[in-house]
């Protein structure tokens, strides 16, 4: 799969001659027709089976992490994570439609001021809103 090849070379970029923790956080992907269905229980599953796959393809890459499913707010995401690990540095991953959401939202600049720390933003065919290398 494309997109998890991408991830899992940019976190051994990111983290490379480094000990590094990683945390990942899949974030509950809310539909347009949420509201409609309250299809909530499917949602968080989704994020579940992502999560999975991330942490099989960073353990692949040779990557320690761990994971939890998150807030399907990004910012919110972010600081229950952050509360319990203290991340040096917030790698946001996104697809294309969503990058493109978090950038009209100032998703990166957003999380940058409230935690101080380095942000940046990967565009891949997978949804995982943290990873937190440390």
């Amino acid at each position: 799969h494309g997109g998890s090849e991408q991830l899992g070379e940019a976190v051994r970029s990111t983290i490379v001659g480094q000990a590094a923790e990683v945390l990942v956080v899949a974030p509950v992907l809310v539909s347009p027709q949420h509201f409609l269905t309250e299809d909530e229980g499917r949602e968080r599953e989704d994020a579940r089976v992502r999560l999975t796959e991330t942490l099989q393809t960073l353990s692949r890459f040779g990557i320690e992490s761990r994971g939890v499913v998150g807030s399907d707010d990004p910012l919110q995401a972010m600081a229950d994570a952050l509360a319990g690990f203290p991340a040096d540095e917030i790698v946001l991953v996104a697809s294309g439609d969503r990058h493109r959401l978090w950038l009209e939202q100032g998703i990166e600049r957003q999380a940058r001021d409230l935690y101080g720390i380095h942000v940046s933003t990967l565009t891949a065919d997978v949804e995982v809103a943290l990873g937190a290398p440390r």
